[in-house]
């Protein structure tokens, strides 16, 4: 794998770059160690993402654009405000019990990589997207689901998601990613 190789060489790695899902986007070598995730990748990122189903950002380091290293789905969904609970502002539908959200459906990371903040970045970016679109189209939170406990932690240990109040998933209220990204930018 390229990305093991690069490690065995160097200290450090290259920057990432982002950018929204396009043809030339090269998952051949991507694996991040769920089968699912990684035949989705592969079979159904690019057709969801040209079919607005999903905004589909992958992550490459800069000195190969087009090897996925990483990448993130966001979907508007429907939420019922009950399930979210918390001191979110929320911009309900005319019978006030469901809200529009940003769905973080997917994210990972080559296996390689995992474990060595990158991961961390890459939500750092959903989050900053989520400032974006949150407040440009009034979307007051973003939920994941987590697919497993391994994935909740990392959810839960980078802070400002918070569980929800029924289910199991959980969710940043945009007013929190707003705070984030401009404490980034001070």
């Amino acid at each position: 794998m390229i990305a093991a190789s690069r490690l065995a060489r160097s200290r450090s790695l290259p920057e990432i770059e982002y950018r929204e899902l396009r043809e030339t986007s090269d998952f051949a070598g991507f694996v991040c160690g769920d089968s699912e995730i990684d035949k989705w990748a592969r079979l159904h990122a690019l057709k969801h993402h040209d079919s607005k189903k999903h905004l589909v950002t992958v992550a490459a380091f800069d000195d190969a654009p087009e090897q996925v290293i990483g990448f993130y789905a966001l979907s508007i969904v429907v939420e019922k405000v009950s399930n979210l609970g918390g001191d979110v502002p929320f911009f309900a539908f005319q019978d006030a019990t469901r809200c529009p959200c940003l769905q973080l459906s997917y994210m990972a990371m080559q296996k390689s990589l995992q474990g060595l903040e990158q991961g961390t970045l890459v939500l750092a970016n959903v989050i900053r997207t989520f400032a974006r679109l949150g407040s440009e189209i009034g979307i007051p939170a973003l939920i994941v689901m987590p697919g497993s406990e391994r994935a909740r932690k990392f959810y839960s240990e980078r802070g400002g998601f918070e569980p929800y109040a029924k289910g199991s998933g959980l969710f940043m209220p945009l007013r929190f990613a707003m705070l984030t990204v401009d404490a980034a930018v001070d």
